[in-house]
């Protein structure tokens, strides 16, 4: 190696060790491989193996819960922990930890966390554009009004809220993504 005269840049890649640097089942194509890199990259979520990512599988609430801890900047030791965090914090009530997420209650989730750290949740925007906002129930009303409103859920591609729907994993990266962009705007 030769050093060149006069001003030299140097870009550096950095991957983690022991690893591929992404998953097998998440293509650089898919929709949502941006924001799933992103939350890997930052340490919000893991694979589901050390080469899978499991996309279109559903999320569940401690699994919520935990994510939300570290996004706090708490750290918890296990699962039991994080439904602690999430109850001391009145982000859940800390029922049915195993069951998967509906997108209801992953935005209503998210509105609570919003709130417990002081961030301007005050926009709301009426729901009647989404032919199934009928059934959104009463807790996740103003959730999911802040959520549209704030740019965090904008309808599945059949144009619907689908909020009693299964939150899948590639689902919660994307809001999740979409939920710190809103907040770093405001910033």
């Amino acid at each position: 190696f030769t050093q060149p005269r006069g001003r030299v840049t140097i870009s550096v890649t950095f991957v983690r060790e022991g690893g591929s640097t992404f998953f097998s089942d998440v293509p650089e194509s898919f929709w949502a491989y941006n924001e799933i890199k992103w939350a890997y990259d930052n340490g919000y979520v893991n694979g589901t193996s050390d080469t899978t990512f499991s996309p279109n599988s559903s999320i569940s609430r401690q699994q919520v819960w935990m994510i939300l801890a570290r996004l706090s900047g708490t750290d918890p030791a296990s699962m039991a922990a994080a439904r602690e965090w999430a109850m001391v914090n009145d982000i859940s009530d800390g029922t049915n930890p195993g069951n998967a997420v509906t997108r209801q209650q992953l935005v209503a989730l998210l509105y609570r966390y919003a709130q417990m750290m002081g961030y301007d949740n005050g926009a709301r925007e009426a729901l009647t554009s989404f032919p199934d906002a009928g059934t959104v129930s009463g807790y996740a009303q103003e959730p999911m009004q802040w959520s549209v409103a704030s740019g965090i859920v904008a309808g599945t591609s059949a144009g619907t809220l689908n909020p009693t729907g299964t939150a899948t994993r590639c689902q919660f990266a994307a809001i999740l993504n979409r939920f710190t962009a809103s907040q770093s705007e405001k910033a």
